[in-house]
């Protein structure tokens, strides 16, 4: 509670009992000062958006889709995230709030890199798509001699026939700010693989 007393009152002398001020009570509603820092709020955020890289989708179709499919050497490779939604390809908003402080935060996909490994572990293959083309472009079932118009092996990348392991990591940018401040937070999701199998087309020449 706070008193404040009129200024008339003090000029005259008359203060206490007989020159009562106004009385004032703090609100329960008013805004408490904040437990956290504006990075530690945006943090929160970050963590409430639960970025991840996303199922993958390629051609051809990963064993897990498909396990018969097998695609062919010297042929383009597609690559894209499957399950498209604002954690898996961006951009995403979140916020988050501690007594008086509000931070908001969006994040959005910067690229994703992929490689190819035989059964050896050596890498066969490997390409980083980013900005706008980093989610790739599902494959239509067009020629399929014709590479991705965003994303992709090229038909030069793919020479090493057998089962491969295909990986795809996402990195995330997420800017935030709130409380005057404001800054970046880079996340690098965990990396999602899969296999898939590449044959070769044997010719029969028959006289």
């Amino acid at each position: 509670m706070i008193e404040c007393t009129p200024n008339s009152c003090i000029e005259n002398g008359t203060v206490g009992q007989a020159c009562r001020g106004l009385m004032i009570y703090p609100s329960d509603s008013a805004p408490t000062a904040p437990s956290l820092s504006a990075r530690e709020l945006a943090e929160l955020a970050v963590a409430s958006m639960n970025l991840t890289t996303g199922e993958i989708g390629s051609t051809p179709p990963t064993s897990t889709n498909d396990s018969n499919a097998v695609g062919t050497i010297g042929l383009p490779i597609w690559l894209w995230i499957a399950n498209r939604a604002e954690n898996t390809i961006g951009p995403i908003e979140r916020s988050e709030r501690d007594g008086g402080l509000v931070v908001s935060a969006r994040g959005t996909l910067d690229r994703v890199e992929w490689t190819l490994t035989d059964s050896n572990g050596t890498t066969v293959g490997a390409i980083t798509c980013d900005g706008a083309n980093a989610p790739g472009t599902p494959y239509d079932g067009r020629d399929s001699a014709e590479p991705s118009p965003t994303c992709g092996f090229g038909a030069d990348l793919n020479s090493s026939p057998g089962n491969l392991t295909l990986t795809g990591t996402a990195y995330w940018t997420v800017e935030w700010q709130g409380g005057d401040q404001s800054g970046q937070i880079p996340v690098t999701a965990e990396p999602n693989s899969t296999q898939i199998q590449i044959g070769e087309l044997q010719a029969i020449l028959r006289n």
